[in-house]
């Protein structure tokens, strides 16, 4: 396939912004000339969303625990 066949198949719209070009190329440069700024490292949000899933998992886990805390009392030995 070539590689301008996007070009003949879609219109403007598949076309990239000169802004969103420039931005491009300024991160680009940046990551270039600094390999460990942060750039190129992980993205703030990575722990916060983490800590999101392993709390949702506690919580998760303590129901299930309750549940069968509840089971087992309702039924009688």
């Amino acid at each position: 396939m070539r590689d301008s066949w996007i070009n003949e198949h879609v219109g403007q719209e598949a076309r990239p912004s000169s802004a969103f070009e420039a931005h491009l190329a300024g991160t680009l440069q940046r990551a270039w000339h600094e390999p460990l700024s942060s750039v190129t490292s992980g993205s703030p949000r990575r722990k916060p969303q983490r800590l999101r899933i392993i709390i949702w998992a506690a919580a998760a886990g303590l129901l299930v625990v309750a549940g069968g805390v509840a089971v087992l009392n309702r039924h009688p030995t």
